[in-house]
C-alpha cells in the first residue's frame, strides 16, 4: 500500500466535499472526492473545457476549483483532471500514483491530453493482458469438460501441474497438451516454437469457441468446476483453478458466453517444422495453418498417455 492510499484509508472526509492529498510537484496535487482519486495540474494559458471518458480513467480539462482555506498549499483556478476509476487496492492504482508522480517532474514535453492518452494506452494494454487470458482459461476449461462429458475422463489432475510455470497447460504421463484458442471459426493458431518443437511427446489442441447468448462464460464454467464433483473435492485443482480466475479480466468480460465450436488434436509430430534455425534466436512465435496437418484422436491420445 502507497502512502497516498495509506492516507485515504487513515482519514475522514466529508461528502462531496474535495480534499487535497499531496502536492507532488510545482503545480500538481492529487485529491480525493467521495472515494476517487485526482490527479490534478493547472491548466496552461487558452486551455478549453474538454471531457473524456475511458475504463479506467476519465480527463477533464480547465476545471474551475476553489479553496475553502486561506493555504498557500492550494491556489484557486483552474485546472486538469485525471480521475481515478479503479480499485485502490489495485495494482493499477500504484501504477497510476507512480506514473502520474514522475508526469510531475519531467512533463516539459509532454502536453496533459497527450499523458493522458499514453496511461490510457498503458491500462488498456494491460486490460488486453487479461482479455487474452479469459479467452485462453475459457478454452482449457471447454476442454476439460469436454473430455469429461464426452470421453468420461477427469484430466484435472494433469492441469497446470506447476501452477503459473506450468511449460505446457496439460501434463499427462506420456505426453503433453498445449491448448490454443480462438474467438473464430479458423484452421490458424499462433505458437511457440521452443514450446513444442523438441524431444518430448507433444500435442497442440486447437479450439475454437464462438460468441453466443446461450453459451457457457467464464463464470459459469468457473461455477461449474468449484462446485460439480469430483473437481469440487479436487484441492489443488481448486487452487489453480483460483489462480487463473484472478488473471482473468473484469466482469463484464467473465459474463460474456461462448459456444464449443470446434475441438482439434494434433501430434507435433505430424506438424512441419522450421528447419536450420540458429541457436541464437529464441522465443519464435509464428502463425500456424493446421488444414493440411493430420488429426489425432483425442479419446486414443489421452487413455493412452494417462
Amino acid at each position: 500500500m502507497n502512502k497516498l492510499t495509506e492516507k485515504i484509508k487513515g482519514s475522514v472526509f466529508k461528502k462531496d466535499v474535495l480534499y487535497l492529498l499531496c502536492i507532488p510537484g510545482k503545480n500538481f496535487g492529487f485529491f480525493c472526492q467521495n472515494g476517487t482519486v485526482y490527479f490534478g495540474r493547472k491548466s496552461q494559458e487558452g486551455t478549453k473545457s474538454e471531457s473524456v471518458n475511458t475504463s479506467y480513467l476519465d480527463m477533464n480539462l480547465g476545471i474551475y476549483m476553489q479553496s475553502n482555506e486561506d493555504k498557500n498549499s492550494f491556489s484557486t483556478g483552474y485546472y486538469d483532471l485525471l480521475s481515478f476509476k479503479g480499485d485502490l487496492d489495485s495494482l493499477y492504482f500504484d501504477l497510476f500514483y507512480k506514473i502520474c508522480t514522475s508526469y510531475c517532474n519531467d512533463s516539459s514535453n509532454l502536453s496533459f491530453p497527450d499523458f493522458f492518452s499514453a496511461l490510457t494506452d498503458l491500462f488498456n494494454t494491460n486490460k488486453k493482458v487479461k482479455h487474452n487470458n479469459t479467452i485462453g482459461t475459457i478454452g482449457e476449461l471447454f476442454f476439460l469438460k469436454y473430455v469429461y462429458e464426452q470421453k468420461g475422463i477427469n484430466l484435472t489432475d494433469y492441469w497446470h501441474l506447476n501452477g503459473i510455470n506450468s511449460k505446457f497447460d496439460l501434463s499427462l504421463n506420456k505426453c503433453n497438451i498445449e491448448i490454443k484458442t480462438s474467438v473464430q471459426a479458423t484452421n490458424t493458431f499462433l505458437i511457440k516454437h521452443d514450446q513444442i518443437y523438441n524431444n518430448q511427446n507433444n500435442y497442440l489442441c486447437a479450439i475454437s469457441i464462438l460468441y453466443a447468448g446461450n453459451g457457457d462464460s467464464l463464470n459459469s464454467l468457473f461455477e461449474y468446476f468449484m462446485t460439480v464433483k469430483p473437481f469440487a473435492n479436487n484441492v489443488r485443482f481448486q487452487i489453480e483453478l483460483n489462480q487463473e480466475y484472478i488473471k482473468s479480466a473484469d466482469n463484464e468480460e467473465n459474463s460474456k458466453k461462448f459456444l464449443l465450436d470446434n475441438v482439434r488434436l494434433y501430434s507435433v509430430d505430424d506438424m512441419q517444422k522450421i528447419e536450420g534455425i540458429p541457436q541464437s534466436i529464441t522465443e519464435l512465435e509464428f502463425l500456424y495453418n493446421f488444414s493440411s496437418t493430420k488429426q489425432s484422436d483425442i479419446n486414443e491420445v489421452v487413455k493412452e498417455n494417462i
